[in-house]
This record gives structure tokens, sequence and C-alpha cells, in this order.
């Protein structure tokens, strides 16, 4: 699967859920067919700008992803 769309799968998930780690969104996109190493996951969350709150992670609120 491409880049962006995994990319568009972890925008929609972190807009419907909390997610509290890393390894929490592997698993939730290795349900969803995107099997990703950690370190594709890590490159992913850097160049969406996710931040990483008490909540966990979370959409950039100015929208430059």
């Amino acid at each position: 699967m491409s880049k962006l769309t995994r990319q568009s799968v972890i925008r929609e998930l972190l807009g419907s859920e909390a997610v509290s780690s890393q390894d929490e969104l592997r698993r939730l996109l290795y349900r969803r067919g995107h099997r990703v190493t950690q370190a594709t996951l890590s490159r992913d969350i850097h160049e969406l700008g996710l931040v990483k709150t008490g909540e966990g992670y979370s959409l950039p609120q100015n929208g430059d992803s």
C-alpha cells in the first residue's frame, strides 16, 4: 500500500480515537491491512507533524500536514 494511503489512514485513526503510543498505532494500522515497521511509522509521524500529548498522538492544530 502506498505511503499516501497509509498516512491518510493514520489521519482517520487519529481523528476517530485516542492513540497513546506508536505500538498502538502500528497495531491499528495492521488491522487495516498496513504492515509497517517502527522506523516507517516514526517517519510518518514526523512527516504528518503529529503531536504527542498526555492523551497520546494528535493531528497538528494548524492543519499543515
